[in-house]
């Protein structure tokens, strides 16, 4: 457990440090800013058009982002060779991926809940309440301000101090403050944002960590290429799957055709196995502030749950296989 630990660890400090990664999280922020504008341009659908372009720009740039990382997750230990580092140790292969697994999780729900703040200090713009929009902005000042004298004192986030000493007062306040800063942005959004656009949220991220699962598995056998395409694939299948599994190739009082009927097996087939994406979308719900019930957020958090651990334990199995000779 604690070697899992470490390596989760290790993989959150990695993606963190990744300049695409907050190259991908600032441009999320910046196109949330454009709804904002656009919303303000709209004719009393403000908040309405903000609520369904800021949903979806949330949600699909963070699967991008989930798809990203996930699919080069692996690829990266075994092109700079770390992996040989970790296979002579007493740890075995699928509690590596789980490790990395639940290194990406504690780094993407980072990611949403960034977003989620940033998204609320929109939604605050947008129905004219100002102040909400200058508390998001000065905890973010208020952690950058105090950060930078850290750094200055010489702190060093994420970093063992002078000679291995991990127990700096200067790092560890800077760590604090981290944690601090981001206990306020979770706070911040749970007050400013109403529990439709919350509800949303947390499926949001119950989304991405699907994602992540299935980009695991094909980046087990896979380049982070080849990976990423067919997990953006079966992003898009998911997204559709309650219509592939009701599709219906026949008309009406016709017999349908061999050929067409085994296209309509296939597709209901694959509607079957891709996960059902579906179940994430809010959107309808949070645009006219109608919350769902508890049940159905819990409902399709079983559902992920499940799909995502059957994802990771064949990610582990076909991983477990690979030859990296």
């Amino acid at each position: 457990m604690m070697q899992m630990l470490a390596i989760a660890l290790n993989t959150f400090r990695e993606a963190i440090r990744n300049r695409l990664f907050a190259a991908m999280l600032l441009m999320t922020v910046g196109m949330l800013i454009v709804v904002a504008a656009f919303s303000s341009a709209s004719l009393h659908e403000e908040v309405r058009l903000m609520k369904d372009m800021g949903l979806f720009l949330t949600s699909t740039l963070s699967v991008v982002i989930a798809i990203f990382v996930g699919v080069n997750l692996v690829y990266k230990e075994i092109e700079r060779k770390t992996i040989y580092t970790v296979a002579p140790k007493p740890i075995h292969r699928s509690q590596f991926l789980m490790g990395k697994f639940l290194g990406l999780a504690f780094t993407l729900a980072v990611q949403v809940l960034f977003l989620g703040a940033a998204l609320a200090a929109v939604y605050g713009a947008v129905t004219s309440q100002a102040s909400d929009t200058v508390y998001f902005i000065l905890i973010l000042l208020g952690w950058a301000v105090l950060d930078f004298l850290l750094v200055a004192v010489g702190a060093r986030p994420f970093e063992p101090g002078m000679h291995g000493d991990t127990s700096r007062r200067a790092d560890l306040a800077r760590r604090a403050l981290a944690l601090l800063a981001g206990l306020g942005l979770v706070v911040y959004t749970a007050v400013v944002l109403p529990p439709e656009m919350l509800q949303a949220l947390f499926l949001v991220y119950v989304e991405v960590m699907v994602i992540t699962a299935i980009a695991l598995v094909f980046s087990s056998f896979s380049s982070p290429f080849l990976s990423g395409f067919l997990t953006f694939g079966v992003f898009i299948l998911g997204r559709f799957a309650d219509r592939l599994a009701t599709l219906d190739l026949s008309e009406p009082g016709e017999q349908l055709d061999p050929l067409l009927e085994r296209v309509q097996s296939l597709v209901h087939g694959v509607a079957t196995v891709v996960p059902d994406l579906t179940l994430y979308n809010l959107t309808p719900y949070v645009v006219y502030g109608h919350p769902v019930g508890a049940g159905y957020v819990l409902q399709a958090t079983l559902y992920g749950a499940t799909y995502a651990g059957l994802a990771l334990l064949l990610a582990a199995l076909m991983f477990s296989r690979r030859d990296f000779v």
